[in-house]
């Protein structure tokens, strides 16, 4: 079964048609293991083979998987009113995101006219000690156990452990950080954690929006109080102080 989801997942934006044979290298499995996962992904069509070029390429069913996660999730379903409240209110993009490894997931999203980047989408996938609500969903954890995630990580050559720190600390005094210029130019992201019954950063609920028409100065004045408020009745319990900013 996991080598089946490991065919599926070599389907990317760079990766949107593969032969057998690229499969089976980017798998490492012999042919013969590669045809027959493939056979069964196709019977289930999950894949589709197109008949002149011999290449294989994701169905829609896929987003069967998807879809059938978020009306499951009770995360999602507990946040989908509040985040929608906040997106109309402040007419900006809102994240609802959680951690995977080192990355974060973005598990919904609600995109406003004023977005710059169109192409993350919902299962988008970004590097947790370089965003904003990375560092929200990393805040409960100490110091020491920051530096050694840090270290161990595939990106702890493009980081400073300490600004990680920082804004970890900055999370648990206030409720949110606010990083510009983080892992996209030109954009200011505002990112607070959602905690889980046992008081753990579960997810991050984050608004984006664009210097080209805010400064983070305005952003956090105006959008960290409605982010706050709308973060806390989606926590299963709030461990952290946080301030209200009127």
């Amino acid at each position: 079964m996991s080598k089946a989801f490991r065919v599926l997942e070599l389907f990317n934006q760079s990766r949107r048609k593969l032969t057998l044979t690229q499969i089976a290298h980017e798998a490492d499995m012999d042919l013969s293991s590669a045809q027959r996962f493939v056979n069964t992904l196709v019977h289930l069509r999950y894949l589709q083979k197109d008949a002149g070029s011999r290449l294989y390429s994701l169905t829609f069913r896929v987003l069967e998987l998807g879809h059938h996660y978020t009306l499951s999730d009770e995360l999602i379903e507990r946040a989908t009113p509040h985040l929608q409240t906040l997106s109309l209110a402040t007419e900006e993009t809102v994240n609802l995101s959680v951690l995977d490894d080192e990355d974060v997931v973005i598990v919904s999203r609600l995109v406003s006219r004023h977005v710059l980047r169109p192409e993350i989408t919902t299962g988008a996938r970004l590097p947790a000690l370089l965003t904003s609500s990375g560092h929200a969903l990393l805040s409960g954890l100490s110091d020491e156990a920051l530096r050694e995630r840090i270290a161990s990580s595939h990106v702890s050559r493009n980081i400073s452990a300490e600004k990680v720190i920082q804004c970890c600390h900055e999370i648990r005094e206030k409720g949110y950080s606010c990083i510009s210029d983080g892992y996209f130019p030109n954009d200011i992201t505002l990112a607070a954690p959602i905690f889980n019954a046992h008081g753990e950063p579960h997810a991050a609920l984050s608004i984006s929006v664009s210097k080209l028409r805010w400064t983070p100065e305005r952003a956090e004045a105006e959008l960290a109080p409605r982010l706050l408020d709308t973060a806390r009745p989606i926590s299963l319990v709030n461990p952290f102080w946080t301030s209200r900013v009127r």
